[in-house]
């Protein structure tokens, strides 16, 4: 049981670890932040050099005021326990007022991310809730959860049917392997959806998950770096970041990478809880049947 509640804990910090990234980077950088967030809500590229009025810089500074205050507070009733579904009600609220917040509302990959991770805040949220309402809850966060892969395996498909250059170099190999990658994440999807085994496959998809975020958003191996060749070819590579602009700061991009990393790492947090907590009544498999199929001399002995 001591173990199990452990378990927990590094779950829940692993989900949360992006509100915490964001909220520590925000208050290191206060300045510099409070003017992203002026220039992307007049509608200006990040991280240029524009003159802005005064109470345009102090009310983009009381708006990541609010932020943090939003996100350090649902963190912490998150981890503590005891205000733990306000918390995830906080934490949703941020997810979904983000994207809006930081002008990223029109990037599939990103809101596709942003959606699972709130699929992951409400099973937490449905977990905490006993009653029937809590049920409804672990459903509707099963279903958003692997809005990731979903997004992945169109992206997949529609860059096999759309790029002449790439259906030209194309061999019938490489047409089974993306045709065996596109069914994989389509049957991953269903299974966490309908909650076949959704466990399981939830644990597998976060492994994955966890080794793609390292692989492609490594931001400690280059801080430091002064000059834009010294970065990897990888780094440009997002549509994110690539529509920010060849003149920024190698830094900066860093920096965006390190968002990109630890959103990543609570995407995983998130899927973990589905394996950790199960997927709730409305299910093929309910959760006593996974109990059943995991713990099995536990419940042999457990008068």
């Amino acid at each position: 049981r001591e173990w199990r509640q452990s378990v927990l804990q590094c779950i829940l910090l692993l989900t949360v670890a992006t509100f915490i990234d964001d909220s520590l980077r925000v208050v290191l950088n206060f300045d510099g932040h409070a003017l992203i967030v002026v220039q992307l809500a007049a509608g200006l590229p990040p991280f240029q050099s524009y003159r802005r009025t005064t109470k345009e810089i102090l009310a983009g500074r009381c708006a990541l005021l609010l932020s943090i205050v939003i996100q350090a507070t649902g963190c912490l009733c998150v981890l503590g326990g005891a205000a733990a579904p306000f918390g995830c009600e906080l934490l949703i609220l941020w997810c979904v007022a983000h994207p809006v917040f930081y002008g990223q509302w029109n990037h599939a990959e990103f809101l596709a991310e942003t959606v699972s991770l709130i699929g992951g805040l409400l099973v937490l949220r449905g977990y905490l809730d006993k009653e029937r309402s809590g049920a409804r809850c672990r459903l509707a966060g099963r279903l958003l959860l692997p809005s990731l892969y979903a997004y992945h395996a169109a992206a997949a498909l529609s860059k096999n049917l759309r790029d002449e250059y790439h259906v030209h170099e194309h061999t019938w190999a490489m047409y089974a392997y993306d045709a065996c990658l596109v069914a994989g994440l389509v049957a991953a999807v269903l299974a966490v959806c309908l909650g076949l085994r959704s466990p399981i496959v939830a644990l597998a998809l976060a492994l994955l998950n966890l080794g793609v975020v390292f692989v492609e958003h490594p931001f400690w191996a280059y801080r430091g770096v002064t000059r834009r060749s010294q970065l990897p070819q990888a780094y440009w590579n997002s549509p994110i970041i690539g529509e920010i602009g060849a003149g920024v700061a190698p830094d900066q991009y860093c920096d965006l990478h390190q968002y990109f990393f630890f959103q990543g790492v609570s995407t995983t947090g998130a899927l973990l809880l589905l394996a950790y907590h199960g997927p709730g009544d409305h299910a093929v498999q309910s959760d006593e049947n996974v109990v059943e199929r995991l713990l099995p001399a536990v419940n042999r002995n457990k008068d």
